[in-house]
């Protein structure tokens, strides 16, 4: 999720004189999705239209398979330059590749022609992990995603340079003895050293990294930051500064931190014995307040029965973290 001023939506009140408004958006499950079509938001904001949903890539989807659990949709990464451009890494599945696209700010589509940037080493790819993008300046692209290798996850990073196009796929990292499954990436360009550090979920730890040079990093294996999670979110708050937000292995407590003070705050604890933490999604406003939206399910209940399930959300804006309301999964 980019920073909320990269997300504000306009929206016009009343009349024609009447005053435009920005309200942040989040994307956090299908259920606030509901939420948002009602034309209700968080202290009262009003969304007035949303554009119509359009096929960007036709017929390109992960298979169902059994479990469900190896099975995650269609991997994708979803990126907005400071010019306005559109950006979007996808999962071919059909073809086992990665491919780019691009549309212009006031274009109705996405206008450019598919590039293979990337094909999967083991074909199938039922492990592939969402991409996540940073932007640098312009169009220029930083992208990270791992892939499943003869079953074995890599850790695979790529840049985008407008004038040039993508570069080969590097292969950054790979857990030779544990051959552990990464389950979530994330790249952030720092100005600490102008170069790309890498995150990424393994093992119920969050790991860091720096890609020193083409196909090297540093520290090498990665340096565990925080350990003993079972999801993760990141975003950026300034040039140099990242929210971090993740729960407990047990997916029983919300936890915040910032990459550089280790310092851990307990964000929300569940009392109940069966609701678990499923998701996070965490995003930055423009004063640097802290914003969190999570999903709970009740895990004693059948996966596909929303009736245990819900989406919160906390914030620091009051000095304190403060859950100021729930959305229900079942859209009650």
């Amino acid at each position: 999720m980019g920073r909320l001023n990269r997300r504000y939506i306009p929206l016009i009140l009343g009349s024609v004189a009447a005053a435009v408004v920005l309200v942040f958006a989040f994307s956090c499950e299908n259920a606030l999705q509901s939420y948002f079509f009602k034309n209700l938001f968080y202290d009262g904001w009003r969304i007035t239209t949303w554009t119509a949903p359009a096929p960007v890539v036709d017929g390109e989807t992960h298979l169902v398979t059994v479990p469900q659990d190896l099975s995650n949709g269609f991997p994708m990464g979803l990126a907005v330059g400071d010019n306005g451009r559109v950006h979007l890494i996808g999962y071919r599945v059909s073809q086992w590749q990665w491919v780019y696209t691009s549309k212009a700010p006031t274009a109705d589509r996405f206008d450019q022609s598919y590039e293979v940037i990337g094909t999967s080493i083991y074909p199938g790819g039922v492990f592939t992990i969402m991409p996540h993008i940073d932007v640098l300046a312009g169009d220029a692209l930083l992208s990270v995603y791992s892939d499943d290798v003869s079953g074995d996850d890599h850790l695979f990073f790529q840049e985008y340079i407008p004038a040039s196009g993508w570069k080969a796929e590097e292969d950054l990292y790979y857990d030779a003895v544990g051959g552990e499954d990464i389950t979530q990436t994330f790249v952030f360009f720092m100005a600490s050293d102008f170069k790309p550090h890498l995150f990424f979920n393994s093992a119920n730890s969050l790991y860091h990294t720096v890609r020193t040079s083409s196909g090297t990093i540093n520290p090498d294996p990665p340096e565990e930051l925080v350990a003993g999670i079972s999801t993760v979110d990141i975003e950026r708050i300034n040039t140099d500064e990242l929210a971090i937000a993740y729960t407990d292995a047990a997916a029983k407590n919300l936890y915040f931190r910032t990459y550089h003070n280790s310092q851990e705050q307990t964000v929300w604890t569940t009392s109940d014995p069966d609701m678990v933490i499923a998701s996070i999604d965490v995003a930055v406003d423009l004063e640097g307040f802290i914003h969190i939206c999570f999903s709970t399910r009740d895990s004693s209940a059948p996966v596909l029965d929303p009736s245990g399930s819900a989406i919160r959300y906390v914030c620091n804006l009051s000095g304190s973290w403060t859950e100021m309301d729930a959305i229900l999964g079942n859209d009650q």
